[in-house]
């Protein structure tokens, strides 16, 4: 099962490319390309996607199960109640909108 930091992406600009680090779920703390992370201690559950509203919140889905917000840096996390659906990923648009899509099937909006 995955945990919040075993799915933690990284996206460098430079070079367009996206990496998905897993693997480090046992570590409280690793370092990858230099940068410092650290188990936010959060409930174990299938964490999948992750980003973050332009106003600092951040987001979090959950397959088969619901989507999730954190509005204090990650130290709790809210279930919005949304429909248990296979979760995927997650985008925040220039418009503050949350997206989010489900494997093999569809892409919502959340204004």
């Amino acid at each position: 099962m995955r945990t919040l930091i075993g799915l933690l992406m990284l996206s460098f600009a430079s070079t367009g490319v996206c990496q998905t680090f897993e693997g480090i779920q046992d570590n409280p703390t690793a370092k990858i390309h230099g940068y410092n992370f650290m188990s936010l201690s959060a409930t174990t559950r299938n964490w999948n996607g992750m980003c973050t509203g332009l106003d600092g919140a951040v987001y979090v889905c959950v397959v088969n199960d619901s989507i999730y917000k954190s509005t204090n840096g990650g130290v709790s996390f809210v279930d919005l109640s949304a429909t248990p659906r296979n979760w995927w990923t997650m985008c925040t648009g220039l418009d503050g909108a949350v997206y989010v899509c489900t494997e093999n099937g569809s892409i919502y909006k959340d204004p």
